[in-house]
């Protein structure tokens, strides 16, 4: 087929032609101006013709490329050595390669939304919601689309009234405990439309985060200078008493007496001071938990069977309360039991002093989704004073506590993304009075 260029190649070739013959008319036979114009028409009148046929050709040309481009026929209907096909491949190239590293890109900035630790969400200029990211489900709940919701609370009426970047500290009340977020705004224009970015944070979480570390540090401190200070005791003390020469006379024999049982106090004491430090540096150093699915009610059980004959030599009346069959989750099962263990030996303990003796065990999820296992004993409770304590390593309030058990179980469950709480009497559904503690799985 003939191209465009071909054709105004012959057009070109046509007019020069045609001015030469007119020069050379002119010059041999200038009065014959009649063959001058008869020629000249002529001329014209082939110009038109072919111009007349570019034009029909360059519209069927057109049309066949159109319906080729429709059909996505990547031949444009032409063969593959026509110029046009192969300039149309070439933008084609350079036009599936920019959308492929579009591409790239979002699924780049969508992994890195996904990864992201805080919460982010984007919205138009009309606090509609446009994208979000699920760590903001996992620190929020699942909330309405729409941020006008009541359920959105202060978040929501901070971020529709800003209008220009921003940060501010909110209360919220997250899952079972009450949260502070840290709230940050940036408002751009993004492809000519404005867009809020907000991007928000626990600091709960972090808080909560650091006091662990701070308590690790702490304890690995603590653990190492008392165990040096102590492992010397125990030796020193037999050391002493086997230098006491057998046929020593004492004055009094009770003086004897005093002096082995001071001695062997020692020993004893060191050895059981060694024996906590050992303990209690295992808990600091408790490994990642190994994931697994676990079934909550069968575990629950399982451990209150190892507790069977105690609990009934102590007449405590024991209720399970779930709703469902089953209930799992993805947990270190090994740890989720030590967890149980502490809670349900320290409702035994609680539980010794009093007439009524019940404990209360309640599987259910919360309006947040999240599983919670709920210990109630009809015990005498915890008093306010202390309960900001019980966390911390090495308080306790029994004679012959370590300290140790909540503080190891509330690092369990945090290191399982959840949490532990003790829940006073006006944040609970008064079924019994005692202690309660409230397992809250992430």
């Amino acid at each position: 087929m003939t191209t465009l260029k071909e054709n105004l190649n012959f057009i070109s070739w046509l007019l020069a032609f045609s001015i030469l013959l007119t020069i050379t008319i002119i010059v041999v036979n200038a009065e014959n101006l009649i063959a001058v114009t008869l020629s000249l028409v002529l001329i014209t009148g082939l110009v038109a013709v072919r111009l007349t046929q570019v034009y029909v050709n360059s519209n069927k040309r057109l049309k066949r490329l159109l319906k080729a481009l429709a059909n996505d026929d990547p031949t444009l209907g032409f063969s593959k050595d026509d110029p046009l096909v192969k300039e149309f491949n070439l933008v084609r190239h350079r036009i599936h390669q920019s959308r492929t590293e579009l591409e790239v890109q979002h699924q780049f900035l969508e992994m890195l939304l996904i990864h992201l630790d805080s919460g982010v969400l984007v919205l138009d200029e009309n606090n509609h919601l446009l994208h979000k990211n699920p760590a903001l489900d996992r620190l929020l709940g699942i909330l309405p689309q729409d941020i006008k919701d009541v359920a959105w609370g202060q978040l929501g009426l901070f971020i529709q009234d800003s209008t220009q970047s921003s940060r501010n500290v909110l209360p919220w009340k997250s899952g079972e405990h009450n949260d502070t977020l840290s709230v940050r705004i940036s408002c751009s224009n993004i492809q000519g439309k404005r867009v809020k970015i907000v991007n928000v944070q626990s600091i709960y979480q972090a808080l909560q985060a650091k006091e662990q570390q701070a308590y690790k540090q702490l304890t690995r401190v603590l653990t190492h200078e008392i165990a040096n200070s102590i492992m010397p005791l125990a030796s020193l003390a037999q050391t002493c008493k086997a230098l006491i020469p057998d046929d020593t006379q004492f004055d009094d024999r009770e003086n004897k007496e005093d002096l082995d049982l001071a001695l062997d106090t020692i020993a004893n004491r060191a050895s059981q001071l060694d024996k906590f430090i050992k303990q209690f540096s295992r808990a600091t150093r408790l490994p990642l938990p190994t994931l697994q699915r676990v079934e909550i009610r069968k575990l629950v059980e399982q451990v209150l069977a190892l507790h069977k004959q105690a609990l009934s030599e102590l007449s405590i009346k024991v209720d399970v309360d779930a709703n469902l069959s089953e209930y799992w989750v993805m947990a270190d099962k090994a740890q989720l039991e030590q967890l149980l263990v502490n809670l349900v030996k320290n409702s035994m303990e609680a539980l010794k002093t009093v007439s009524l003796k019940q404990l209360k065990i309640f599987l259910y999820y919360n309006a947040q989704s999240q599983l919670i296992i709920e210990i109630q004993d009809s015990g005498i409770g915890i008093e306010p004073h202390v309960v900001e304590q019980i966390f911390i390593p090495f308080f306790t309030t029994k004679q012959e506590g370590s300290g140790i058990g909540l503080s190891l179980s509330k690092q369990i469950m945090v290191n399982h993304g959840g949490d532990l709480i003790y829940v006073d009497n006006l944040n609970r559904d008064n079924r019994l009075n005692g202690a309660c503690f409230r397992v809250v799985f992430g």
